[in-house]
């Protein structure tokens, strides 16, 4: 009678995300000790060292602003800005225009120190991470700050850009046209694509003090942002029919509305092509009265529809030594 064996349980090595953990955890240990080895080269803690590097960069903040930047509890950040009060480092200031607040800043003994030793302390961590070349450090930085934040369960409002944790440009305010005839223009961005028109401005006079016959249109969209356009009827333009490449404008849709928008477009005689599948979205097109190019997108939602900072940068430095070679 033969005896059951049981399945080997999987392993590690067998397991992507595990292997990924085990690398991780030995790759941040061994980074975080060469950093702390540094800074105590200098008499502080990594700590109080994370305190005083983000204030030398950063400024003056409140404790619950410093407290994200540094990530410690909001007791563990008292403690260090009190540490470094202590040793003369930091000081705290009142706003003049604000007595409520309560900020830290580097006192003048504190700035010299930081800005002294901050340089050689980017060289070692350099010289730590050396093990990846730079473009590699890139892709890394972009898929770990992914990671985290899918990891921490605040993916929905994760931002895809190379800057930190705080973009400034935070979104579309409105982008500008010319258009011939700001009626047929309206008819077609407010009765056809359903945009309201939300602001009329007439201008007759430019800032610098030249007379304009001008009329500002805004088509407002759901998240707040317009398109607009300037109707300049005394300066010539050439309007023509645009080609895909050389510029349209493309709107979320969801799939229901794409499909429901290319059903009106051709009962409605509008210039209408597609659908047309992007992988990551799929598109249909109209051409406004001025000769644009309007694509209605529907995101497909697949994982692979996702961007990739990372290989989009590999694709553009492909591209430019193409060009150069």
């Amino acid at each position: 009678m033969c005896e059951m064996q049981s399945t080997p349980e999987k392993s590690p090595a067998q397991s992507p995300a595990l292997g990924l953990w085990t690398v991780l955890a030995r790759a941040f240990n061994a980074v975080q000790a060469r950093a702390a080895e540094d800074i105590r080269r200098y008499g502080l803690t990594p700590g109080e060292f994370g305190v005083l590097e983000a204030l030398y960069h950063k400024g003056p903040l409140q404790l619950s602003a410093l407290q994200r930047k540094v990530l410690v509890t909001s007791g563990g950040m008292t403690y260090l800005v009190d540490q470094l009060e202590g040793k003369g480092l930091v000081v705290r200031e009142t706003p003049a225009d604000d007595k409520r607040v309560r900020l830290a800043a580097l006192s003048d003994k504190g700035r010299v120190l930081i800005a002294g030793i901050f340089p050689d302390h980017q060289t070692a961590m350099e010289q730590a991470l050396s093990g990846l070349s730079r473009a590699e450090q890139e892709a890394a930085r972009v898929l770990l700050r992914r990671l985290g934040t899918v990891a921490a369960g605040d993916d929905k409002h994760f931002n895809h850009t190379t800057e930190g944790d705080d973009p400034m440009i935070k979104g579309l305010h409105h982008n500008a046209y010319r258009c011939r005839d700001t009626e047929e223009t309206r008819r077609f961005y407010e009765d056809f694509l359903g945009l309201p028109l939300v602001e009329a401005l007439p201008i007759g006079e430019t800032k610098t003090g030249r007379s304009a016959n001008v009329l500002h249109t805004f088509f407002q969209m759901d998240d707040g942002s317009c398109l607009a356009f300037f109707e300049v009827p005394d300066v010539p333009f050439d309007f023509k029919e645009q080609h895909d490449f050389d510029l349209h404008i493309a709107l979320t849709v969801d799939q229901d509305s794409l499909l429901a928008m290319l059903a009106k477009g051709k009962q409605a005689g509008v210039d209408t092509r597609g659908p047309a599948d992007h992988g990551f979205c799929q598109s249909i097109y109209f051409r406004d009265p001025n000769g644009y190019v309007v694509e209605l997108a529907a995101p497909t939602g697949t994982k692979d529809a996702a961007f990739d900072h990372a290989a989009a940068r590999t694709t553009v430095e492909t591209w430019q030594a193409a060009k150069t070679a």
